[in-house]
């Protein structure tokens, strides 16, 4: 009976502390997801938003200094559900960033998005993609 007593209580502390940490997570939490590629150590997109300005970067680390990087860049803007600006990137020679701007509508919801293909100096290519979201 008094196992009983102690799992009983045991279960009502878990069902008070679980949620109380679950009310305390913040809505504005950048969610990003990391995949492991064969030819690429990292890459990132990143998004500030101030006012009416969006800085947009990309970030790449091959594996291979002389893999060269070929994709697309897209800005979006989830509440009016538009593209705001879309570009061509394509990194090689060492170059390992690239830097955008754009107009952008206060009170609006954005992301960042990259497509593309990594190709190495013997050929083999993977695709690989990240992304992120602000609000402005």
């Amino acid at each position: 009976m008094k196992k009983s007593i102690i799992a009983v209580i045991f279960c009502c502390m878990m069902l008070i502390c679980v949620p109380t940490s679950v009310c305390n997570a913040k809505e504005n939490v950048n969610t990003e997801i990391h995949l492991d590629y064969i030819y690429t150590r990292g890459i990132s997109a990143s998004l500030y938003c101030n006012g009416n300005s969006a800085s947009c970067g990309l970030l790449f680390s091959p594996v291979e200094s002389t893999s060269k990087l070929n994709g697309t860049l897209t800005l979006y803007d989830i509440s009016a559900n538009r593209a705001v600006a879309t570009w061509s990137v394509v990194m090689s020679n060492g170059v390992r960033s690239v830097s955008k701007g754009a107009t952008i509508s206060k009170g609006h919801r954005y992301r960042l998005s990259f497509s593309g293909q990594v190709t190495t100096k013997g050929g083999a290519s993977e695709h690989i993609s990240c992304s992120t979201e602000k609000q402005n």
